[in-house]
């Protein structure tokens, strides 16, 4: 598929501009800022797939497995992702985004989390079938779907830009741990393992 130049202006501008996009996000407090990130993606889950997680940590790869919901077609996986159209224009964009924090627009992490990804992919389960959506820096590199034996839910993967964290930034598996007991405390119920060991 094809963005506009509107929307690949957008995607630019929320990219050299983080802090638009993310609230709480300033690209020096490394920690912080993958804390937002994890614990959006929870959040997301919790809300609009399941309550069962899975993640994983492949190198500079986060993973989640998520049982429970599904999107099920390309078009909707797309709108998930990427987002609604957009006319470009600086006061448009800030307003916009601040139009989706604050009324938590339903799939906003999965929007600024694309964006803010070197490499993105989001795959969706429902009823013996999958829809996929693979991204790079916040554009979509292709769609697909087909038939699948897995079970309902998602699966969310992204290496994050280096050039969104000022050249740098590392994984804490500590840390990690640390940002998934806040996100368990906040949402009832959820339940996530990472490497295969639960974390309460």
């Amino acid at each position: 598929m094809e963005l506009t130049n509107d929307q690949k202006a957008t995607i630019e501008y929320f990219r050299k501009h983080p802090g638009k996009l993310v609230d709480g996000w300033d690209g020096s407090n490394h920690g912080d800022d993958l804390y937002t990130i994890i614990s959006s993606v929870l959040d997301y889950a919790s809300a609009e797939s399941g309550k069962e997680v899975v993640m994983r940590l492949e190198e500079d790869t986060l993973c989640f497995r998520v049982y429970g919901k599904g999107t099920k077609s390309k078009e909707e996986l797309s709108r998930v992702v990427l987002g609604p159209p957009l006319q470009f224009g600086r006061m448009d964009v800030e307003s916009y985004a601040q139009m989706r924090r604050e009324t938590y627009y339903t799939n906003y992490p999965i929007y600024f989390i694309n964006i803010l990804s070197r490499e993105f992919r989001l795959i969706s389960y429902v009823d013996g079938r999958f829809a996929s959506i693979s991204c790079e820096k916040g554009i979509p590199l292709g769609l697909d779907e087909g038939v699948t034996y897995e079970k309902d839910g998602i699966d969310i993967s992204f290496k994050l830009d280096k050039e969104c964290f000022n050249g740098h930034y590392s994984f804490n598996v500590d840390y990690i741990k640390k940002s998934i007991k806040y996100s368990v405390a906040r949402n009832e119920g959820l339940q996530v393992s990472l490497e295969g060991e639960t974390v309460v």
